[in-house]
């Protein structure tokens, strides 16, 4: 009985443009594979554009992980340091460094070599929150939770590691929470926010003269009756002409190009909404929610926005999923949380 209260509250959410149409069912779906042991937990999973690595970023032990992607197990621990918020990783485009946001620093690594080739200071006192490279390996995004509001978004030149020029986010006190590259490095879409007396926006900057070339109406408060005033994940599509955004209350699709809003999932009650990645043909997009003590993925079809079918991620015991990523070649979805393994769901 408590498993199908569960099941009908992940399936009660609205996407605004489904003509009201009711998704499939969810069903309980079990790991088709788990990694081996690896840390005390995850906070985010990433894979390398060559197939060859998974990286991870620690929720515990304080230790960035390289994993070999073909049996699952831990290549190599990079860094550990201790009592030191940590939640940003990615691959460079050719796979042959992976950057990580250690508190307020970027640490550089080989992943042939495991060597630290680059360590810096990149946002004074603040928590690096998202990090990106852009497809021809030529500059960094970082995103953070400085205290300065034009200080929050960082582009940074990889040849010198300098700095090239910040990009301002001003909607609430602390954090710029992710930023996504569109995949012709033109453009960065960033998300954040803390703050729900205030309208809220993503902001779309252009990377190479760092101006805000467009704004993504996410909140309006005088129009929005609930929100929770923290855009938690935005993305570019793989094609470029879709921008994602997933928020706790909510997940919208955008038109690139005009900024128009395409779709519209409003979640409902017992509902929270976490992550969202597109899928590598930019078809789909997962999103990872929990639905009471359950931990809910949908499968939004982005070009309707709607939900076309959601499973119960359940690894059978009491694990919380914090962040998901679908594999190299789009045949799973990876998830990962509090426990010491990487799981891998079907999601079609």
């Amino acid at each position: 009985m408590k498993r199908i209260i569960q099941s009908l509250i992940c399936l009660a959410v609205l996407g605004t443009v489904a003509a009201d149409a009711q998704a499939p069912a969810p069903e309980v779906r079990k790991p088709v594979k788990t990694s081996k042991p690896g840390a005390v937990g995850t906070a985010l999973v990433v894979f390398s554009n060559d197939g060859k690595y998974i990286a991870t970023a620690p929720d515990g032990d304080g230790v960035f992980r390289l994993w070999d992607a073909k049996t699952l197990s831990v290549k190599k621990a990079l860094g550990d340091v201790k009592n030191v918020l940590k939640y940003a990783i990615a691959f460079s485009p050719d796979s042959s460094l992976v950057a990580a946001g250690v508190g307020d620093e970027i640490h550089v690594w080989e992943t042939a070599t495991y060597t630290l080739v680059k360590k810096f200071t990149a946002h004074k006192n603040a928590r690096i929150q998202s990090l990106g490279f852009t497809p021809d390996g030529r500059f960094l995004v970082s995103a953070g939770s400085d205290t300065d509001p034009g200080k929050r978004g960082c582009v940074w030149s990889t040849d010198t590691w300098s700095l090239k020029h910040h990009l301002g986010y001003d909607y609430g006190h602390l954090w710029l929470r992710s930023a996504s590259i569109s995949p012709d490095g033109r453009f960065v879409v960033v998300g954040g926010g803390s703050d729900a007396s205030k309208d809220h926006h993503a902001l779309v900057y252009d990377i190479r003269s760092g101006q805000k070339v467009r704004e993504l109406a996410v909140f309006i408060k005088a129009n929005d009756k609930f929100q929770d005033g923290m855009i938690n994940n935005v993305a570019y599509s793989p094609s470029g002409g879709q921008i994602a955004v997933i928020t706790q209350s909510r997940i919208l699709g955008f038109d690139a190009e005009s900024g128009e809003q395409q779709f519209r999932i409003n979640k409902s009650f017992h509902i929270s909404f976490q992550y969202l990645r597109y899928s590598p043909d930019g078809k789909y997009c997962a999103a990872l929610h929990k639905a009471g003590r359950d931990y809910c993925v949908h499968i939004i079809d982005a070009r309707s926005g709607s939900i076309v079918r959601t499973f119960v991620a359940s690894a059978g015991d009491k694990r919380y999923y914090y962040n998901l990523a679908f594999t190299h070649d789009g045949k799973l979805l990876a998830l990962v949380g509090t426990k010491a393994t990487i799981d891998f769901y079907e999601w079609r």
